[in-house]
């Protein structure tokens, strides 16, 4: 573990004891690369706080406890996917935040979402999280419960992700012979998307939204095409002369034929 990981771990520790005392405190935990011991000098801590209550008394109280330890910069109300509370600072250099739900919001809106992947990021992160207290048990019960990839959605996407990576290429097929870099730029966007998208179900993994990252999860996929990580370098690398145009649709069309191997239907 790096020098700034263990520093932002340190910190988010120090947030859990001042939050600890809190009767309407019931959990927190670290998500995001410092729970899994990826931080860098560019990473932001994130904790999520589970309350019973959000009341305004204990939003300040929470603000002005954790003010004491770090600079405070702002709080403001979140309303998506559930209503949240943020609270952000500033300490040693890194930017962190604090997260405040309602128990029983956080539960009902993560379990519909590990039925229907409403937002996935949010399950990667609890997959992933680092738990600092959990008075009751909640957040690991429901932690244990998201960690599984249910395999019936994994069916699917893979399903409707090699039907949206073969509509992908044909657009890009018509847009290399009309010569569109336009239409080709967003005919790609969407193949390799859909590439992506397919590989996480496959290997039952929630889907992250960073393509530095997906390199890194692809890389330590165990199913997976050839070469996999090379072509999608290639496939996002700037310039779509007529040349590399053609080249590109045959390293797509050469991703989606080792894909097919996963294809529930075969």
């Amino acid at each position: 573990m790096s020098d700034v990981n263990a520093f932002l771990l340190e910190s988010a520790s120090t947030m859990a004891r001042e939050l600890y005392p809190f009767k309407e405190v019931v959990c927190a935990a670290v998500i995001g690369s410092v729970a899994v011991g990826e931080a860098d000098e560019l990473s932001d801590l994130e904790v999520v706080c589970l309350c019973t209550e959000l009341h305004d008394r204990l939003k300040f109280t929470i603000q002005d406890r954790l003010g004491e330890r770090f600079n405070v910069v702002g709080a403001r109300a979140l309303t998506s996917p559930i209503p949240r509370v943020g609270i952000y600072f500033r300490h040693g250099g890194f930017k962190m935040s604090l997260k405040l739900s309602r128990l029983e919001e956080y539960q009902d809106f993560m379990l519909r979402n590990h039925r229907e992947f409403l937002d996935e990021d949010w399950l990667r992160n609890l997959a992933r999280s680092r738990i600092l207290f959990d008075k009751d048990g909640k957040i690991s019960e429901l932690k244990l419960l998201v960690a599984r990839y249910p395999k019936d959605r994994a069916r699917e996407i893979v399903k409707q992700g090699l039907g949206s990576l073969g509509y992908a290429i044909d657009l890009l097929r018509k847009a290399a012979a009309r010569r569109d870099r336009l239409a080709f730029f967003m005919a790609l966007r969407e193949g390799i998307a859909s590439a992506v998208r397919v590989l996480y179900a496959v290997n039952g993994v929630y889907l992250s939204r960073s393509f530095k990252r997906a390199i890194l999860d692809i890389r330590g996929f165990k199913l997976k095409p050839v070469a996999c990580e090379d072509r999608l370098r290639f496939l996002v690398e700037e310039g779509n002369t007529p040349e590399l145009m053609m080249r590109k649709i045959d390293v797509l069309e050469g991703l989606r034929e080792g894909l097919l191997a996963y294809d529930p239907k075969r």
